[in-house]
């Protein structure tokens, strides 16, 4: 009976010393894999095939805030860029908390005030409104904001993406500059 007693007394112990899982990775992270990009990717033939990566800047860039990057179609239109040095899956990340209580931050509402005003963004029941990219306009004292958004085409099948350029000088869009492309 001791000899019953002491084997249930063991294996209870036993069964309670293997509870402890370890996990070696989270379930939902996202590795990013950096995809350089080589000197004889810069003059290859581009495909129309749209799997939109982050081209991240090379040394010839020098950025103020992150991300030094620009969004693109592909993988191939990444690298024919000469600024870039290697992109990444998915859309770039934006950052807009750097902008918080600053100028730029005004720019930022002001430029997405603008989209959500335009009658493409309206009629066509734009959504997924983002901003791209932030720097200094080619005119005097002028700032520019990219955002991008999606839309919905005449053709129910398809998914269009507009990018546009909001061009600002003392609190005052001056110009933009236009761009739709078919998803």
């Amino acid at each position: 009976m001791n000899l019953y007693l002491i084997i249930l007394v063991s294996l209870i112990l036993i069964s309670g010393c293997g509870s402890k899982v370890v996990k070696l990775e989270k379930e939902d992270e996202v590795f990013e894999y950096k995809v350089e990009c080589l000197e004889e990717d810069r003059n290859e033939e581009c495909y129309d095939k749209i799997q939109e990566v982050c081209g991240w800047a090379n040394e010839n860039i020098k950025c103020l805030v992150y991300p030094c990057a620009n969004n693109y179609n592909n993988g191939c239109k990444a690298c024919s860029d000469k600024n870039v040095k290697y992109y990444t899956q998915g859309k770039c990340p934006i950052n807009e908390d750097v902008y918080n209580g600053k100028k730029e931050g005004r720019y930022i509402e002001m430029a997405k005030g603008y989209v959500k005003s335009l009658g493409q963004y309206k009629n066509y029941n734009g959504k997924e409104l983002r901003i791209v990219r932030i720097g200094q306009a080619e005119c005097e004292n002028c700032d520019f904001v990219d955002v991008e958004f999606f839309l919905d085409s005449e053709d129910k099948e398809r998914v269009n993406k507009a990018s546009i350029q909001v061009i600002i000088k003392n609190l005052e869009v001056v110009d933009t500059i236009y761009r739709q492309e078919k998803v």
